[in-house]
């Protein structure tokens, strides 16, 4: 997959015919929102298909251990080495 072009595709569970829709994705990972405020940060790796849709290889209850506080910040892409260095800067 290349960068950006997962952006607002459906992501699907093995057992689950919606899990949510891409909002953001580094090189690493996507980061899905879906329903109850539900926001997964799941690693490129998981995928195990994508086309129309992203279909991740486990089944929801699996997926609920990617799950992130749906306000944090999202993911830059950027190594945390670069990101410490600019917040000493501010």
């Amino acid at each position: 997959m290349t960068s950006g072009q997962s952006i607002n595709k459906e992501v699907k569970a093995l057992d689950s015919p919606h899990v949510g829709h891409v909002v953001r994705e580094t090189d690493d990972k996507i980061v899905v929102f879906g329903h109850c405020d539900y926001r997964f940060d799941k690693p490129k790796s998981e995928i195990v298909a994508a086309g129309r849709n992203i279909i991740v290889g486990m089944d929801f209850p699996a997926i609920l251990k990617y799950r992130v506080y749906r306000d944090a910040p999202l993911p830059t892409g950027e190594p945390m080495d670069k990101l410490t260095e600019e917040e000493k800067n501010l």
